[in-house]
């Protein structure tokens, strides 16, 4: 979706645009013109450029990230800018190549960075939508910018901003709260909507700073609304643990998944207290309840060979063990394995009719329970978690980014561990690095820094695993970031396409780098 030029510097509000205007490659122009749309006094840029692009006509099932509905799962990311530093969001819309179509969503100034996002079929029209965090905007108070999916990949012009002086939205706004610094999206209450966690982990409670909050708001047939929005903490009544805490940051890792076996999509928070926690908050068909919320404490994990750091900062769910419970996975990249600082390790809780314990875990890290490789200082592994059926067997796996592996005298090229589902993990795992794939590793790729599984050939067999590799480059261009496209067959993964930053269409005043991101 390349925008026709206007006059130099001028921006095409979203309803100059038409539907021409959107499907039709223009000529490339030396300053490409962006969309945007104001919302609350808020505005939101989208620079879009087609390549031979067919819309959908909606209607997919079971996808988390197929904005234009024609039933390919898009690749939702993240770079930076580095004139600004701020960070912004990427979308590579998905026909079988990702150079189909790319967007960049940005904000009109460094303050305006995209701390967060998430996509989810909030509406359930077949078009997965896109939601937006912006915690450093308007004094650090944050908001969320909502922009649903179309068939012509978005429709900017239906845009809303939110914060917590939106109507019924739960809280009150302040500056430092930082809401949309973490953001999940899934179905809570099992009505066929997808509801999301956003969280303001700079929220102060009384005298407390930077103790955060969650607010959980609700998919409907018209999309995200604030009705019946709920909002978690710990000082609220049937939350276990102390009470807020200075630094606690309440929701700096979330994500939904039906834990419990009961069909409803229960919420995982990190938080930093206590050098860090979990808790899980059942789902139901009336929302998230605080009846029997589960909290593992980083305290009880250290042993002789690990000391955890990190502890909630990063959190996967999916049922990795085959049981038909979502598992819990937390990444933990900067722990400590056999005194060597940050090589890394994570840890499965199993999930169970009565939820997560500390009894049910499994502690995984480099050469322990066939899990590939030796643990080194600065390897990180844990940095990446995420789960899908890699493999073909019709169960997700859990795939483990690893970006500070060393190969050869290659630093921080860069592994991804593939753990096949089991009911203990690590029994068959495999690495991939793109050496091992055929691409050529070089040093500070960071290959594994970002993953996702996604349906990329509309199959609704395998899936296909995208990996980043933010700290890639071209000759005599800095750290640009690229993302590696996977293509599943039976048991394995396959290379076969890579996207750099420098194929993305950006405003002249941009310079992308870091591709990738998290």
């Amino acid at each position: 979706m390349r925008f026709t030029r206007s006059a130099a510097g001028a921006a095409l509000t979203v309803a100059a645009l038409s539907t021409a205007q959107l499907l039709t490659a223009a000529p490339a122009a030396a300053d490409p013109d962006y969309a945007s749309v104001t919302s609350q006094g808020r505005e939101l840029r989208m620079l879009c450029e087609a390549r031979q692009y067919d819309p959908g006509t909606g209607g997919a099932t079971g996808t988390r990230s197929d904005f234009d509905g024609n039933g390919f799962e898009d690749v939702l990311t993240g770079a930076r800018d580095e004139h600004t530093g701020g960070r912004i969001a990427v979308v590579l819309i998905n026909q079988l190549n990702l150079g189909a179509a790319s967007c960049v969503f940005y904000g009109t100034t460094a303050a305006d960075s995209v701390s967060a996002y998430a996509s989810g079929d909030l509406d359930n029209d077949g078009f997965d939508d896109l939601i937006l965090g912006q915690s450093g905007q308007n004094d650090a108070a944050g908001g969320i910018w909502v922009v649903p999916g179309a068939p012509t990949g978005f429709d900017l012009a239906a845009g809303e901003y939110l914060d917590e002086d939106t109507d019924a939205f739960p809280g009150v706004r302040n500056p430092g709260d930082a809401l949309g610094a973490t953001l999940a999206t899934g179905d809570v209450n099992h009505d066929g909507y997808a509801d999301l966690a956003v969280a303001s982990t700079g929220e102060q409670f009384g005298s407390v700073p930077n103790a955060g909050a969650v607010a959980v708001l609700y998919g409907s047939a018209s999309g995200l609304t604030t009705t019946g929005a709920q909002r978690f903490h710990t000082a609220l009544a049937g939350v276990p643990g102390d009470p807020v805490a200075p630094g606690e940051r309440f929701g700096r890792a979330l994500a939904i998944g039906d834990v419990t076996g009961d069909g409803y999509g229960d919420l995982a928070v990190g938080t930093g207290a206590a050098g860090g926690q979990i808790y899980l908050f059942d789902g139901s068909a009336t929302g998230v309840t605080t009846a029997g919320v589960d909290l593992l404490e980083s305290s009880f994990l250290n042993t002789s060979t690990l000391i955890v750091h990190g502890f909630g900062d990063r959190v996967a769910i999916g049922d990795v063990t085959g049981d038909s419970h979502a598992d819990v996975i937390a990444g933990m990249p900067d722990a400590d394995v056999k005194g060597l600082a940050a090589a890394g390790a994570a840890i499965s809780f199993t999930g169970k009719a009565s939820g997560i314990g500390l009894a049910d875990r499994q502690v995984l890290r480099q050469g322990a329970a066939g899990i590939p490789g030796t643990p080194a200082a600065g390897d990180h592994f844990g940095y990446a978690v995420t789960t899908g059926d890699t493999t073909g067997d019709g169960h997700p796996d859990l795939i483990i980014g690893v970006p500070g592996e060393d190969i050869d005298v290659r630093t921080d090229a860069g592994i991804v561990d593939v753990l096949p589902h089991n009911s203990v993990l690590g029994t068959g795992s495999s690495f991939l690095s793109k050496s091992t794939l055929g691409v050529g590793s070089m040093a500070a790729d960071a290959f594994g820094s970002w993953l996702t599984v996604l349906d990329r050939v509309n199959n609704g067999g395998q899936l296909d695993l995208v990996v980043s590799e933010p700290g890639t480059s071209i000759p005599s261009i800095a750290p640009t970031g690229g993302v590696e496209m996977l293509f599943g067959f039976v048991g394995e993964q396959r290379a076969n396409e890579g996207y750099g930053a420098w194929l993305i269409t950006t405003p002249a005043e941009m310079a992308l780098r870091n591709f990738g991101i998290a």
